[in-house]
């Protein structure tokens, strides 16, 4: 697949991703726009990847914390602006957006990759570089604590 057709595929929600780790919305763009231009000059890289979007993926992260460690900003932060839940109150929405932004940043950053990005644990875990389980009990510790502490605020 062309540089030009992954960018039209997945440049929209690496974008998320991104935006999803990062205060601001100049980082995130310049983090996604690193990533593509790194394969734009080395278009060898996407050959040694087995699949291509848990790559991309990895490659924005990895874009990400080479930016914080730059100086560019800090990590994670209000990120969760206008995502919709099914059968929620808007308090609901805003209650659990706080409540994420509260999770560790290890649990924070695979229900981000989870479920406002779609992707499996078998990508989630290539993605952080951690084993599959790893991944599913991130996920599912975060879970529980959500859920804890939106009855508690409830």
């Amino acid at each position: 697949m062309s540089v030009e057709a992954l960018y039209e595929q997945y440049a929209e929600s690496l974008y998320s991703y991104a935006l999803s780790l990062l205060k601001s919305i100049e980082a995130a763009e310049e983090v996604v726009q690193n990533s593509f231009l790194k394969l734009v000059r080395s278009p060898e890289i996407l050959k040694r990847a087995k699949n291509a979007k848990p790559y991309l993926y990895a490659m924005v992260r990895n874009e990400v914390y080479d930016y914080i460690r730059r100086g560019g900003e800090e990590l994670l932060v209000d990120c969760y602006e206008g995502i919709v839940f099914e059968e929620s109150s808007r308090e609901d929405e805003i209650l659990l957006q706080q409540l994420v932004k509260e999770l560790p940043v290890e649990q924070r950053e695979v229900i981000v990759l989870k479920i406002y990005q779609g992707l499996t644990f078998r990508e989630i875990a290539e993605i952080v570089s951690i084993p599959l389980n790893t991944a599913a009990s991130r996920y599912r510790y975060a879970i529980s604590s959500l859920r804890q502490k939106m009855e508690v605020r409830a």
